[in-house]
């Protein structure tokens, strides 16, 4: 707040942008919240700022708790597909740019864009001349790793994101850095490790 080179006040109209850009930076392609979830949370829209005046991070972590249980059951979701395979005589399209889409409006439309995402995976890999009993074990192998990594997150990770949706809020090259982060940045500048 005090050392942007245009210094914007941290109030609720800032809150909001803080808040559309947390969301976006925790599911940016619109596969793990709905509608629903973010209306869980639209009354605390506007108390992002209150909340990082106060040193209250409540918000945030609650946000990301259900980030971390919406993985899960994407992950679970997409696991069953994957056991049993596709009907590949079809004509269904897969759009993967899906930063200007609506978030799905609940978990039954979100079930469909799964859908159509494993089938596209599958595809994609039977393109690559894989069997399917190879094509079931690369997408488990995928799908669990990409969970591991949402529950290998620890706090400090949680509250990065959350700080860099708030920098980037003010301006979108700014960057905040958590100590493991910057300690990262500040290795790779150097091309090496001290």
């Amino acid at each position: 707040t005090r050392f942007q080179y245009e210094a914007l006040p941290l109030d609720d109209a800032m809150s909001a942008k803080i808040f559309d850009a947390y969301f976006k930076a925790l599911d940016g392609s619109k596969l793990f919240f709905t509608q629903q979830d973010l209306n869980q949370f639209t009354p605390d829209r506007e108390k992002l700022d209150d909340a990082i005046w106060n040193g209250d991070m409540s918000i945030p972590f609650a946000i990301f708790n259900l980030y971390e249980k919406r993985t899960g059951e994407r992950t679970a979701y997409a696991l069953a597909l994957r056991k049993q395979g596709f009907n590949l005589d079809t004509n269904a399209t897969y759009n993967f740019d899906r930063e200007k889409a609506q978030w799905a409006p609940d978990t039954a439309a979100l079930d469909k864009l799964w859908t159509a995402r494993v089938e596209n995976d599958w595809i994609r890999l039977k393109l690559a001349g894989k069997d399917d009993a190879e094509i079931r074990k690369t997408l488990s192998r995928r799908y669990g790793t990409s969970l591991d990594r949402v529950h290998q997150l620890a706090s400090e990770d949680v509250f990065q994101t959350f700080m860099n949706s708030y920098a980037m809020a003010i301006d979108p090259h700014t960057n905040y850095f958590g100590p493991r982060a910057s300690q990262n940045f500040d290795i790779t500048m150097k091309l090496s490790l001290e």
